[in-house]
């Protein structure tokens, strides 16, 4: 063995009683056999429960109509085309659910072991997640209690149904994800060398415990979601900071030391959340090229309702794989078949979204989610796209089986691929119906709505601002949303155009033979503040620094704020988004000349609630008067935007300089939409 799973530090730390500290490097809790006798796959029977036999299909979906629902073949995978394509699930809650008395029943109603249900669906891998001691007195406990036992628990009975396994190590006793990268209890005392070597025989040993067994990881991701690093604060990414960098090279370093040590044969992977965001990723992994880490394969988180349209995914993927001459993957992605809740649920997919997502929250508009998403993947140039693994599809909404200690509830259970007493839905067959032969058709049924606001700025050079919109959204009959040429009357639409005021202009969408009326509601007005929504200038999907005549200066790095692309925007495509790992401030503004005479400034801003805001406020300055500001307290995402304002601007020098100044905590975030500045006197 290669070594010991305890590693002795230093004496004379006091933790606790203890005047010597042993580092429990797997568990934190006691010393782990990994020499046991090897796992023969054919040697394990499936058991069923010992619940009910039969269940009623109960969908929460009164929409479904099992005569209609369709998934549309993938042309790349048609044909059993690419038989390796990664259809894979994780499915982390399984133990916990079982053991809180959850039951699982195939398609047509009968009881039948979790792990067949999946495999006979096409599902060909499982990735599961390893926490190093969740019960540790930092850990959240429960979420599964994924500690190295209950991963290959399941590993060992997804194997047993020929899966391939994807062990996904957190490097935490709890969640690991962009916002939280906690470093295990057992490891806070040690020295950042020390860090580095407790990676490295972790990662090693967890792949021994796994391998000894007979169920040898295929892949293994060093972190989970490391956009801002891992294991903070030693390794937390301040991006602005080079040394940063260097750290978590020599963490990733270690940890893909340590399963290579076990298996050369495993490929190692490196996963970001924010799938669409190609700036990201192209500046994280061009830092780690540089630092010379030798990963496999690249893995992305996508969320159609939190990271942006599939656009954004297929050139993030497309142009990472080519640079880095990497194999990329979709690492998480899922979808809602119901916004309906459950008494043991907390759901985090709800009404926001479903209205962001661009599929409704039904079986068939889950199953088109998943279908879109394989889809990109598979279209990733020289078959570099390896597959899909979807979160969480068995989380059942049982008692117990929360997402954290005793007391909560399940988060995804509307995301997953049954119903809320187990059953499997018609959308689990995604996997095997984009291989189908047979194409299908999908139409275009109606308008996602007939009324439609539009704000026009006719004061701005700019053709999103100044002109109605060319494209609508319609639903199809896979319920997901796409855009459709719209015609207006022309002259409802000249005036809009050009005149201050309220408008009501008529449009006609046209498919086929179907003509379909649409009224917008246009508020027209002459706003001094240009490209006031951020829309003039982008040059590709991805985040961009402001443009003239927006200036963005901060004391930290120009790298605080950018205008984000199809995503979190209020109107049109675009907003301006601020974030940064470490504490950071800006000050965007912009500076105009205007006639004399009484103003009024507003913005839209949606982000982080107050705790970690020390400043943000709208200002106005340089018109002839003392400065007005107007603080601005944010709610959450889920507030949506808020309008705040600032009246009475008496300019009196012919200029002014408008904007906003923030001044945060760490990882803060927040967008800003829609500035204007009118004339009201």
């Amino acid at each position: 063995m290669k070594k010991s799973l305890l590693i002795p530090i230093v004496t004379g730390v006091l933790l606790m009683v203890a005047v010597t500290v042993v580092v429990l490097i797997l568990t934190g809790r006691e010393q782990q056999d990994v020499s046991a006798p090897p796992f023969e796959i054919y040697d394990w029977e499936p058991t069923f429960g010992a619940g009910r036999n039969t269940e009623d299909f109960t969908l929460y979906d009164a929409t479904f109509d099992p005569e209609t629902f369709k998934i549309e073949p993938v042309p790349a995978l048609q044909d059993n085309k690419r038989e390796d394509f990664m259809m894979g699930v994780d499915a982390s809650m399984i133990k916990k659910v079982l053991d809180k008395g959850g039951i699982y029943y195939n398609e047509d109603g009968v009881e039948q072991d979790i792990f067949q249900i999946l495999a006979s669906q096409g599902v060909n891998y499982m990735r599961v997640r390893v926490w190093n001691d969740p019960f540790s007195p930092i850990g959240i406990k429960g979420a599964g209690d994924m500690d190295i036992q209950t991963a290959f628990w399941i590993a060992q009975r997804a194997r047993a149904v020929n899966m391939r396994i994807i062990l996904n190590l957190h490097y935490s006793d709890e969640w690991a994800d962009p916002e939280k990268q906690t470093k295990p209890y057992a490891w806070e005392i040690l020295t950042f060398e020390e860090l580095v070597e407790a990676v490295e025989t972790f990662t090693y040993e967890a792949m021994m415990y796994f391998k000894n067994r007979g169920v040898t990881p295929q892949m293994i991701q060093i972190g989970n979601e490391i956009n801002n690093g891992l294991l903070w604060p030693d390794g937390r990414l301040l991006w602005n900071d080079p040394t940063s960098y260097d750290r978590v090279a020599d963490l990733l370093k270690a940890g893909i030391q340590g399963a290579k040590e076990a298996d050369q044969h495993v490929k190692t992977i490196i996963h970001l959340a924010d799938g669409g965001r190609f700036e990201l990723f192209d500046t994280f992994f061009s830092e780690m090229r540089d630092r010379n880490v030798h990963y496999d394969i690249i893995g992305a988180s996508y969320y159609s309702f939190y990271h942006g349209p599939l656009a954004d995914l297929q050139d993030n993927l497309n142009r990472v794989a080519e640079k880095f001459n990497k194999p990329v993957f979709v690492a998480e992605t899922s979808y809602a078949f119901t916004r309906r809740n459950h008494a043991h649920a907390s759901h985090i997919f709800g009404d926001n979204q479903e209205a962001n997502g661009g599929y409704l929250a039904t079986i068939q508009g889950q199953a088109s989610s998943v279908r879109d998403v394989i889809e990109v993947v598979a279209n990733v140039p020289n078959n570099r796209g390896l597959g899909i693994v979807y979160w969480e599809p068995a989380w059942l909404p049982v008692q117990g089986a929360g997402w954290a200690e005793v007391g909560t509830n399940a988060t995804w259970s509307n995301q997953a691929f049954f119903t809320f007493s187990g059953r499997a839905l018609p959308s689990l067959a995604v996997f095997n119906a984009v291989r189908a032969s047979e194409p299908v058709e999908v139409r275009i049924v109606g308008l996602r709505s007939n009324t439609i606001d539009v704000n026009l700025n006719i004061a701005s050079p700019v053709t999103g601002e100044s002109r109605m919109p060319s494209e609508v959204i319609a639903l199809t009959d896979v319920d997901a949303y796409r855009y459709i040429p719209v015609v207006w009357d022309d002259t409802e639409k000249d005036i809009a155009e050009t005149t201050v005021g309220e408008h009501t202009v008529t449009g006609t969408v046209t498919y086929g033979s179907h003509v379909w009326a649409v009224t917008a509601t246009v508020r027209s007005v002459e706003n001094f503040v240009m490209n006031a929504g951020f829309e003039e200038g982008k040059t590709g999907a991805n985040d961009e620094p402001v443009k003239l005549p927006w200036v963005m200066e901060s004391t930290i790095s120009e790298d605080v704020g950018k205008v984000q692309t199809n995503k979190d925007f209020r109107t049109g495509q675009n907003n301006f988004n601020y974030y940064h790992t470490a504490a950071f401030d800006f000050n965007l503004y912009q500076d105009i000349e205007l006639e004399n005479g009484t103003y009024e400034l507003s913005v839209y801003v949606m982000g982080e609630t107050n705790t970690r805001i020390t400043e943000l406020k709208l200002f106005a300055e340089q018109f002839g008067g003392e400065r007005l500001e107007q603080t601005m307290n944010v709610s959450g995402w889920s507030a949506g935007y808020r309008k705040f304002t600032i009246t009475d601007i008496v300019v009196t020098n012919g200029r002014i300089r408008i904007g906003v100044y923030g001044l945060f905590s760490a990882s803060t975030w927040g967008h800003l939409d829609d500035f204007e500045l009118i004339r009201i006197d």
